[in-house]
């Protein structure tokens, strides 16, 4: 039987696709990296906690990265803006 996909036979009993499930890459790819690390004997704790701080490194560099780029068009647009002509719309 195939790993998923169209040419997958059945349907869950809610009535979901499980082939659809199955096709998030980035899911089993960590699946796969827990496996692994518990087939090498790293405890479930160590596994969570691992998982907690990527999680956490990638939030905290998303979110200085997207003020930064956020500043810098904010920065931007107001330099090119015809402030008195915004102005007159606006009264």
């Amino acid at each position: 039987m195939s790993r998923g996909g169209a040419d997958r036979d059945w349907v869950d009993p809610g009535g979901v696709d499980r082939g659809e499930l199955d096709r998030d890459w980035g899911t089993d790819e960590r699946r796969r990296e827990h496996a692994t690390m518990f087939a090498f004997g790293v405890p479930v704790r160590r596994v969570i906690a691992l998982s907690i701080q990527e999680s956490l490194i990638i939030g905290i560099l998303g979110t200085l990265i997207g003020i930064g780029v956020g500043f810098l068009l904010l920065n931007w647009r107001m330099r090119h803006m015809d402030l008195p002509a915004t102005l007159r719309v606006m009264e």
